[in-house]
């Protein structure tokens, strides 16, 4: 509230002259002004409505995600392959010189793939020197030990249960 004698809007003298200072301009501004809020909201609200409809989707979609089995009958472990321990007959690993060793091959199944290969020694002067399939058939699995007096081990090799489509 303003106080009596006091004007309600006070105007520097170097303020400059106003021409056509019109209360319906100020009426159509304060009208504009409330429109763009009326877009704004209205907006605001298809926004909302579409992030509800996304949501939905999501949701929809996770459902049939989840109902995937019912599709083909299969669930997610029938897609990856069943493994199975080979273990070797115990082998006498001979005693060798300086830097050397012998090589023993594990297999799986002709259709199979080895996956990687395993020992059990059982003299401490035993030593795996390396283990690796490079350049075997896909169902074998190389182990090199060398041996400062001879020794048992035992060798596995892990292996793929392959079945052809």
């Amino acid at each position: 509230m303003v106080p009596a004698g006091t004007p309600p809007l006070a105007v520097p003298a170097t303020a400059g002259k106003v021409d056509n200072l019109v209360a319906a301009k100020a009426d159509e501004a304060t009208k504009a002004l409330k429109a763009d809020e009326a877009t704004k909201a209205l907006k605001a609200d298809e926004a909302t409505k579409a992030l509800k409809a996304d949501e939905a989707t999501h949701a929809a979609n996770a459902d049939n995600a989840a109902n995937a089995d019912k599709l083909d009958g299969k669930v997610s472990t029938d897609f990856t392959p069943k493994t199975y321990l080979r273990t070797a007959p115990p082998v006498t690993v001979p005693a060798g010189g300086p830097n050397t060793y012998t090589t023993y091959t594990v297999n799986c199944d002709n259709e199979d793939i080895a996956l990687s290969g395993g020992w059990s020694l059982t003299a401490t002067t035993l030593q795996v020197m390396g283990s690796d399939n490079v350049g075997l058939p896909r169902n074998q699995w190389r182990i090199k030990i060398s041996a400062e007096s001879p020794g048992e081990a035992m060798l596995s090799v892990t292996c793929a249960d392959y079945e052809a489509p």
